[in-house]
């Protein structure tokens, strides 16, 4: 069955005109009046964020959702990701989060051969500085697109399973040293701010 891309919850008329009043007003900081007359939004997809330690342990449980994440498309381009919580507010970030998650959701739908629903969902571990799609529902277990991650092996969009992400985070945790296998490289844009991961 396939891939379940729109999931979330439905946006209420106020919520959908305050993201286009939004990407209107961004449209034309920006000198540009086309981009926010066409367009439609992915999702939004629920997003969790859980420790560094508890995801070394494949304590999936210990995920707290908080909020939901849209991909806005003009036609077919990538333009911003829309932020959502409990309450009103909206916020929105670069074309290039944008952009990586259109690609690993791209790289997901390779999935859609698999028997079963499979939900999509976001999952933040701020603490190592990774970001995945995080594919719950197939038989043989949970499925990981990375999105954003400073880890070398995550760096590029791939289905990877539960034990891959559980090794790479265990490598970046801090070692009894003081360093880690990650450098002293910060964060990538997007992911810093909040618990989740998500911008301010």
């Amino acid at each position: 069955m396939p891939l379940i891309i729109e999931t979330g919850p439905r946006l209420s008329t106020d919520k959908l005109s305050q993201l286009a009043d939004r990407l209107s007003r961004r449209s034309s900081s920006a000198g540009g009046g086309a981009e926010a007359q066409a367009t439609r939004m992915v999702g939004p997809f629920p997003t969790y964020w859980i420790s560094a330690l508890d995801m070394a342990h494949g304590n999936l449980t210990q995920a707290k959702h908080d909020g939901w994440r849209g991909l806005v498309l003009s036609g077919e381009h990538p333009v911003v990701t829309a932020d959502f919580t409990e309450s009103d507010s909206i916020n929105l970030t670069s074309e290039r989060a944008a952009q990586d998650l259109a690609s690993s959701l791209k790289t997901a739908r390779d999935l859609n051969n698999e028997p079963g629903d499979i939900a999509v969902r976001i999952l933040t571990i701020p603490d190592v500085y990774i970001m995945s799609l995080w594919l719950s529902g197939a038989p043989d277990g949970d499925y990981f697109v990375p999105i954003q991650s400073l880890a070398e092996k995550l760096a590029k969009p791939r289905i990877c399973s539960l034990s891959e992400i559980i090794k790479e985070v265990r490598d970046a945790l801090p070692s009894p040293s003081g360093g880690t296998k990650l450098g002293n490289r910060g964060p990538e844009p997007g992911m810093q701010g909040s618990k989740s991961g998500l911008p301010d």
